[in-house]
């Protein structure tokens, strides 16, 4: 075998194999590499322009915090703050594919929330400038007894130092699938605006317990909403609707333990709560469907912070849950589950001020949000899905059924109609 390699002729074939086949391989790799660099780059490069632009977008619009001042007395029921919050269901405002990725135009969205400042409660409606006129003209139309004002930002007034703040922060999200729905004010009967006296206000025990904290401290909230609206690509501006996926997944669901088999109802497993179950997911038919982001978080200094208070925004919403046939939400908060996790903490700590950030941004939807290391730890979870009804459960105007001096209200008084107005 060995004497083969002996042979001229033999060697004389490697060397040409050596000398000229070789080569020419290894440049038609290099050659295959080097066309094939910019179609693997076109991804990274596509993504990296359309977070330029769309960065540049959102940075150049003018935006507005609205403080609404509350009267002494509330009597509507939160359908009138259901019909006010139908107007950030914006139906225009959806980007062509070039606006989108060219000028990186994106929806608008606004942020709902409430803040317990130096002891005192406050409502608020941060919001895109050019939506602000429509926003106050909506609120007013429902509650013409509030005074709404634009206000300096209340949350670039203290800004979280690691070394000076201790933080807690968390986002909270549906424990179940979005297409189940949580307990709303028409389950609490405040549909129908029923007596002050005999009202259960769902955001009550929320309200009262953020009247709890002290003046050193601050507590906020906020809910950032946006049209729900189909995923779009660039090669496709109206693709399947992953919700609506969903939905119809889990209505089977509940029809296949109704069945005995595939043609066949069961009528004993036909009970009034798989039937509430289906009505329920439903609700979504014929209701303004919203994706949403509710973030929550607790600043004071080191030698101030209480840990007891994390309880009232941990436990915050859970009256607008059910241990049932309902949805329910779930805070996940900044942590680890073992200390040997995040030797020196330093991983916490920077997931903080990425919270932070991201509250004084707004950012819920797009950048700095979906860039930033913290969204990791709560798994990228996708916004929850709530209609028109379950939103203006979590938020609306308490009554003066919630009395906690925190909450400050302005005087308000209510005239009746002069008795000759022309008919």
């Amino acid at each position: 075998m060995l004497s083969i390699f002996n042979d001229p002729e033999v060697v004389r074939l490697l060397t040409t194999l050596q000398v000229s086949v070789l080569p020419r391989a290894i440049d038609l790799i290099i050659l295959f590499g080097v066309a094939l660099l910019p179609l693997i780059l076109i991804k990274p490069t596509f993504e990296n322009w359309v977070a330029y632009v769309r960065t540049g977008w959102i940075v150049g619009q003018k935006k507005v915090l609205l403080e609404i001042k509350l009267p002494a007395e509330t009597f509507k029921s939160p359908a009138a703050m259901e019909l006010a919050l139908n107007i950030f269901h914006d139906p225009f405002g959806d980007p062509t594919p070039k606006a989108r990725y060219w000028e990186g135009k994106v929806p608008t969205w606004a942020s709902l929330e409430i803040a317990c400042i130096e002891g005192e409660i406050k409502f608020y409606v941060w919001a895109f400038d050019s939506r602000k006129a429509l926003i106050q003209a909506n609120l007013y139309a429902q509650f013409p007894d509030i005074a709404i004002f634009e206000v300096e930002d209340y949350a670039r007034q203290v800004l979280y130092d690691p070394k000076k703040h201790e933080f807690w922060g968390a986002e909270i999200f549906k424990a179940k699938p979005n297409p189940y729905p949580i307990k709303t004010y028409v389950d609490y009967g405040l549909s129908k605006d029923p007596d002050e006296e005999l009202k259960i206000d769902p955001m009550a025990p929320l309200i009262e317990g953020l009247g709890t904290l002290a003046t050193t401290d601050r507590a906020y909230i906020q809910i950032g909403i946006r049209a729900h609206r189909k995923e779009k690509t660039i090669f496709n501006n109206d693709v399947d609707d992953p919700f609506k996926e969903e939905q119809e997944k889990e209505l089977e669901k509940v029809m296949k333990d109704m069945m005995i088999d595939e043609k066949t109802p069961n009528a004993l497993k036909m009970t009034d709560a798989r039937k509430d179950i289906m009505n329920a997911i439903n609700k979504y038919e014929d209701k303004y469907v919203f994706d949403v982001v509710i973030r929550t978080i607790y600043i004071a200094d080191k030698d101030k912070f209480n840990k007891g208070n994390i309880g009232v925004l941990a436990g915050g919403f859970k009256q607008f849950g059910s241990t049932s046939k309902l949805n329910s939400f779930k805070p996940e908060a900044i942590n680890f589950s073992y200390w040997y996790q995040d030797i020196g903490g330093g991983k916490v700590s920077k997931w903080k001020k990425d919270m932070f950030e991201c509250y004084v941004k707004r950012s819920f939807f797009h950048g700095p949000y979906s860039g930033k290391d913290y969204v990791l730890k709560i798994k990228k979870k996708k916004p929850s899905i709530l209609n028109s009804e379950e939103l203006a459960t979590i938020y609306h105007f308490p009554g003066s059924v919630v009395k906690t001096p925190a909450l400050k209200r302005i005087p308000s008084k209510r005239h009746q109609a002069p008795s000759n107005l022309p008919i």
